[in-house]
């Protein structure tokens, strides 16, 4: 461009240069290039919204993943397309796990505690491994929840050309450069909601990103595993499950308490467990009399058959489980403040964002995470639910869960659920249905006469014991009269109750009826059978203790003996406990029981290992990638303020020059200093001039100096005309 004088061409000089740090400052806050990345009046982002395309890619020109950070907390909802982060996550991990145990979940540094149930856990090279351990489908069923991720704000910068669209309309960021983060957070670093996602593929090896609505349908999914009202709403608001479990106290009277979290509602379950084994166990002291008594008289009032009549008392068995590459940061932001980043294409179709890395998972995380790490924390999740729970190929899988429950003839049978709430609900009447048969035991006429302390026990054997060691009056034969003719109501009730067995309980009131008149008869064959009656006591009492202390092997069909034991308490439906077990070696080969005690000590010790590992590797990962990336981004901070900093000299050196004057007398020598100062930057100048005699050439000579460097000009004028 011409100028007239000097003058105007100096301000043209400042012109330029103001137009040349606009650029400067474009290039890196702006895209530009095939505008893939815009920003409206609204403050709004987005990213390859006036062109097609279903998917964004942000890996690196090989193809390495990177981390996208300043995500803002994106919707929860049915229908959301937004990318959450990490620190959403984090919330939504530590809600979930609480539903396991109190001691589950992330803490504030991004540390994961694991429950005490089943753990995965992964090694350097990402591969998965598995621990396996007691988890809640083994013992009456599972839990769940679940939780999906983030994504990132995008800027691009134009002259590195960082967003690109091929012919078959997929979108990449920065795919022709190194590094391997995207930050998208504003230019005073808020995050952004990052929108326009469509949902990922949700795969083992997966790195595409993962929308609001996958996260909800899983934890919805999750949630229905829960039970008890747990869910998201409409408005992705959480409600935790509340779970119920029926106890007993000392008299058998059912009462409700109410759990927020899996393994609190156990503890009531356990508690429920110990009441009835005390029930049991008071019962089982009450019976003094041995009911399998082979050798005893043919006239012995107590039949092979009582007190169950010939009904066997089945055990179910517990299961039990126990490149040496540059890498830098890409920031994308604007002038202008925003907080949302639109990934939708001209059609306002989501779009699937590819190669995002592994974000760090945290409460204060802001980076996106990938379908990979949310396929790895819903199958953690899924073993702890066990019932083969789980994600195989894409698909959920959902737990089922089996519970062992009693009908009213106190026959096992099996009834299965699909949540914890329900099977818990199916534990609870199968507690009501055992504690009402253990109250009708123990409240049953028959066993009262023959087992209660106060009613038989030892005081009816010591009558026995008085009337045989004299001669029995008649008020003592009234007496048995009267106790004979009492029996048959209570005969006749147990009767109507087991109705299976009515041949034995009709054998049994005949044997009453038969007694009844070899007692009127043999007056004097009691007295004389005194000792015979004290001896089959003491027998019945010795033959007592040993059947409670002998542990026999079960007999197949044939009556041959099997590898086999079958261990019976006092009622037919209740487990037996095992107690004062020696420490078993826990080797691979090894075929000896263990203990509890074990069993903790191996499972602390092998959970402590596995997180203590998983720390050290991932700190020492993310304090490398941490210091990496805050080094490049230093670095190009750096590089960028220079560029900025000398072009504003430039043009602080083009004021100081266009200020230096000299005189046009013919003949006349001047020295001019000039200075200039522009935003933030000053430059001083010193030029002198020279005028021919006779006024047709005119020289000068200048130099300045900015920032501690120095340069020269000069110049010629001549008159022509």
């Amino acid at each position: 461009k011409s100028y007239e004088n000097v003058a105007d061409a100096f301000t043209g000089v400042s012109s330029s240069f103001t137009s040349l740090d606009k650029k400067i400052e474009n290039v890196v806050v702006n895209a530009a290039g095939d505008s893939l990345v815009k920003q409206d009046t609204a403050g709004l982002i987005t990213i390859g919204g006036k062109v097609g395309g279903a998917k964004v890619s942000i890996a690196n020109v090989d193809n390495t993943l990177r981390t996208l950070s300043g995500v803002n907390a994106g919707s929860i909802s049915a229908n959301s397309t937004d990318a959450i982060n990490g620190s959403q996550l984090y919330s939504i991990s530590n809600v979930v796990t609480s539903y396991f145990s109190d001691n589950a979940g992330y803490d504030e540094e991004g540390n994961w505690r694991a429950p005490t149930f089943t753990v995965k856990v992964f090694d350097q090279n990402g591969s998965e491994t598995e621990s396996n351990y007691k988890n809640v489908a083994d013992a009456l069923s599972g839990v769940s929840s679940s939780f999906t991720n983030l994504n990132k704000k995008i800027e691009h910068v134009t002259g590195d050309s960082f967003i690109k669209q091929n012919s078959a309309g997929l979108i990449t960021i920065g795919g022709s450069k190194g590094g391997n983060r995207i930050d998208i957070a504003n230019n005073i670093n808020a995050p952004r909601i990052l929108s326009g996602v469509k949902g990922g593929a949700f795969t083992k090896t997966s790195t595409e990103a993962v929308n609001g609505s996958q996260l909800y349908f899983m934890s919805q999914a999750f949630a229905s595993y829960f039970g008890g009202g747990a869910g998201y709403d409409a408005e992705g608001k959480w409600s935790g499950p509340t779970f119920t479990v029926k106890a007993f106290d000392q008299d058998g009277n059912e009462t409700e308490k109410h759990y927020t979290n899996v393994a609190d509602a156990f503890a009531g379950v356990n508690n429920a467990f110990t009441t009835l084994n005390r029930e049991i166990i008071t019962i089982k002291d009450e019976i003094d009399i041995d009911h399998k008594e082979k050798e005893r008289s043919s006239d012995d009032l107590i039949t092979d058959g009582f007190p169950f009549m010939m009904r066997s008392l089945p055990m179910k068995k517990l299961s039990s489980a126990i490149g040496k590459k540059k890498r830098s940061v890409m920031t994308f932001s604007s002038e202008e403040l925003s907080a949302k980043v639109n990934f939708a294409n001209d059609k306002g179709e989501t779009q699937t964002l590819l190669g995002i890395t592994n974000g760090r998972i945290a409460k204060d995380s802001t980076e996106a995470v990938n379908g990979a790490q949310l396929y790895s924390i819903s199958n953690q999740i899924a073993t702890y639910f066990g019932g083969d729970a789980g994600y195989k190929n894409g698909e959920w899988t959902a737990p089922i869960f089996t519970v062992n429950a009693f009908d009213k003839n106190g026959n096992v049978i099996e009834q299965k659920y699909t949540n914890v709430a329900d099977a818990l609900s199916g534990v609870n009447s199968a507690f009501t249905s055992l504690n009402r048969q253990l109250v009708d035991i123990k409240n049953d006429p028959i066993f009262g006469m023959i087992i209660s302390r106060s009613a038989v026990k030892r005081d009816q054997l010591g009558k026995v014991d008085q009337m045989a060691s004299r001669e029995l009056s008649n008020d003592d034969l009234e007496e048995l009269q009267k106790g004979i003719d009492g029996n048959k109501n209570s005969i006749k009730d147990l009767n109507g109750r087991i109705g299976k067995n009515e041949t034995d309980i009709s054998e049994f009131r005949k044997k009453i009826e038969q007694n009844k008149e070899a007692i009127d008869v043999n007056k004097d064959a009691i007295a004389v059978n005194k000792d015979a009656i004290a001896v089959n006591k003491d027998a019945i009492d010795a033959h007592e203790k040993k059947l409670a202390q002998t542990v026999q092997y079960d007999y197949n069909e044939n009556d041959e003996k099997t590898n086999t034991i079958t261990l019976h308490g006092a009622s037919e439906s209740d487990p037996v406990v095992i107690a004062n077990v020696g420490d078993g070696v826990i080797s691979e080969t090894s075929k000896q029981a263990i203990n509890g005690g074990q069993l903790h000590q191996y499972t602390a010790q092998k959970m402590q290992e596995v997180l203590s590992d998983a720390k050290q590797y991932t700190d020492n990962r993310f304090n490398e990638a941490k210091s990496y990336t805050n080094m490049k981004f230093e670095a190009l901070s750096y590089n960028i303020e220079n560029v900025r900093k000398e072009a504003r000299q430039a043009a602080a050196i083009g004021l100081a020059v266009s200020n230096l004057r000299y005189f046009d007398e013919p003949g006349s020598l001047s020295v001019s200093f000039g200075g200039g100062f522009w935003r933030g930057q000053s430059a001083f100048a010193i030029g002198a001039g020279y005028t021919s005699e006779d006024g047709k050439i005119r020289s000068n000579l200048s130099a300045t100096s900015a920032g501690g460097q120095w340069g020269v000009g000069g110049g010629i004028t001549l008159k022509l005309k």
